[in-house]
């Protein structure tokens, strides 16, 4: 393992903060530029009220250089997916019902990129659809989702969370808050001075390189870091030094995810979902470990 002294990691975690440089950001848009003119020409999702729109990190502007892809959502607004308060009805919050089914919007949206990409150019998976890369654009991973509402008063129907929601190939369903974790993200960052999002790109570029030297076998979703990153206080950015910033993130990280510490009150990047729900496909306990890792491998003491 290579040794690096202090100066040495603050010249290279400047250099990560920055993100993708613009050709790696064009293939992202032109990734997500396609996907919308598939859409566009199918004659059938031509017909419907549907937004094209990417989320994620590129989205946020959290993605690195090592892991541009893109997610696109393809979201069917007039029709959706809705939960109610007890002993209420969709008539009581103005709920039309449809005639649309999701597993056959999913299966048109699916038609609609094997058309345009053709059958090579794609992998349906269990919740989303790959794109593959080429020279002109990254790897895109398309969910076909309806919108999403949360209602909690049928004296007030008109208050609701919104979100998008769907259905993976194995039954599970998925709900996710892509315009919430814009907006929270966006003010942990100017809370921050734009630490924030600086230090989400440099733990996720810091575990692109502990993957390569085999300093650790298992990835972190790089939502999952973000997330990580979003629940440290806002008053640990700031220092003079990013290697400061590191080091603080990384500790509280490590701190708050011991055995014995409660972090059940920790929040994806969106504050609506809960990160360490028992729902959630990872665990403060992998959380804990990366945190270990990244530690000893920077040399902090």
């Amino acid at each position: 393992m290579v040794t690096r002294t202090a100066q040495e990691w603050e010249d290279r975690f400047r250099s990560w903060a920055g993100g993708p440089g613009d050709t790696e950001l064009e293939r992202c848009a032109n990734a997500e530029r396609m996907i919308r003119k598939a859409i566009d020409k199918s004659a059938m999702l031509n017909a419907l009220n549907i937004e094209v729109f990417a989320q994620g990190s590129f989205r946020n502007i959290t993605n690195i250089a090592q892991e541009s892809d893109v997610d696109v959502s393809v979201c069917l607004r007039q029709a959706m997916f809705y939960e109610l308060p007890d002993d209420t009805t969709p008539a009581d919050f103005q709920i039309e019902p449809t005639d649309l089914e999701y597993e056959s919007y999913r299966q048109a949206v699916t038609d609609a990129l094997i058309t345009y990409f053709g059958k090579d150019g794609i992998t349906v998976g269990n919740k989303a659809i790959r794109i593959h890369s080429n020279t002109y654009r990254v790897d895109a991973d398309v969910v076909p989702n309806w919108e999403f509402r949360q209602y909690f008063d049928a004296a007030n129907p008109t208050k609701c969370r919104a979100g998008v929601r769907f259905w993976s190939v194995d039954g599970k369903t998925i709900t996710n808050y892509p315009e919430q974790h814009i907006e929270k993200g966006t003010e942990k960052n100017g809370r921050t001075s734009k630490r924030f999002k600086r230090m989400a790109r440099i733990v996720k570029t810091l575990q692109v390189e502990m993957l390569g030297e085999g300093i650790i076998k298992n990835r972190l979703p790089s939502f999952l870091i973000e997330s990580l990153v979003y629940n440290v206080p806002d008053d640990q950015f700031g220092s003079p030094s990013y290697r400061s910033d590191v080091r603080a993130v990384l500790a509280h990280v490590f701190n708050n995810t011991r055995p014995m510490d409660d972090c059940s009150t920790w929040v994806e990047v969106n504050d609506v979902k809960y990160l360490f729900h028992p729902t959630q496909p990872w665990t403060k306990e992998q959380a804990h470990a990366f945190a270990s890792e990244a530690w000893d491998y920077i040399g902090f003491d």
